[in-house]
Order: C-alpha cells, then structure tokens, then sequence
C-alpha cells in the first residue's frame, strides 16, 4: 500500500468521487497487507460496523481466522463478518468482493479500525513486534491522509 491508496481511501470515505475499480484494487491491496500482519499477530479483533441499511453494526470488520466457502482451510485476516450472535462471526465478504455502498463504509471505518486493532495488539504484548510494528506504521499513514485531506 502506498500513500496513493490511502488518499483514494480517504476521498472514498469524505464521498469524494473514486472508481469503483480503483477502490476495489486498492480494497485488494489492503486486505493483503491485513491478511499477512494477521497470520503473524494472531489476535483476533471485532471491529467497526459496516452496514448499509439499517443497523449499521450488522456486518463488521474483524480480524480473525476465516473459513471461506466449503474450503477446510483456515485463513488470518480481515473480512466483513455478519455480527449476529448466531452467525458466530461467520465471514460474509472479502473486502475488495463488497458493494459500491459497502466499500465506501469500509472507507469511513479505516481509522477507527485501525485504532482498535492496534489497542487489540498491544494488549496482546505484542505492539513492539515486527508485525506490530508494521501496523502502526500503516495506521499511521491512514491517520496522516485522512487528516490531511480532510
């Protein structure tokens, strides 16, 4: 992720005018870097909601080993999960795979994301690690463009 991205971040959340394609690669972009600092941290974290209609915490962004489809496998990293206590944090969409409207709240919840997942990493002991060090660096950026932008 560059600082591009994050700027077409930042507009997409102040309801700037960006591609759907843009957001979409830059979406794929991010949940890459997620995926990865994920698997190294391992600590798992509920985070913002991303609903579009109605309740708004409905679906939320969470760190977590995910499942996807019939597949056995087990993946760390950020998706948008259904948030009903029966749906046991069931990963709906990747973040890049969401609608126009969803991809935008994705946007809208970047920064609050990242304040929580990195308070999730340092009570883990593990914010002066590689990887934990890694995500405050691109919180940090994300912080820097929303503000700049703004």
């Amino acid at each position: 992720m560059d600082r591009g991205d994050i700027e077409a971040l930042a507009g997409a959340a102040r309801g700037e005018r960006v591609s759907e394609e843009l957001l979409a690669r830059v979406l794929e972009r991010l949940a890459a870097v997620l995926a990865d600092l994920a698997a190294a941290l391992r600590v798992e974290y509920h985070g913002p909601g991303v609903g579009v209609e109605g309740d708004p915490g409905a679906y939320r962004l969470v760190v977590r080993p995910h499942r996807l489809s019939v597949s056995p496998d087990v993946h760390w990293g950020v998706m948008i999960c259904d948030a009903a206590p029966s749906a046991a944090w069931r990963a709906v969409w990747s973040l890049p795979a969401a609608g126009r409207r969803r991809r935008r709240a994705i946007a809208r919840a970047l920064p609050e994301f990242f304040r929580g997942y990195l308070l999730a990493v340092r009570d883990a002991g593990l914010a002066e690690s590689e990887p934990g060090r890694a995500l405050a660096a691109l919180a940090q950026s994300c912080r820097e463009c929303y503000e700049t932008v703004a």
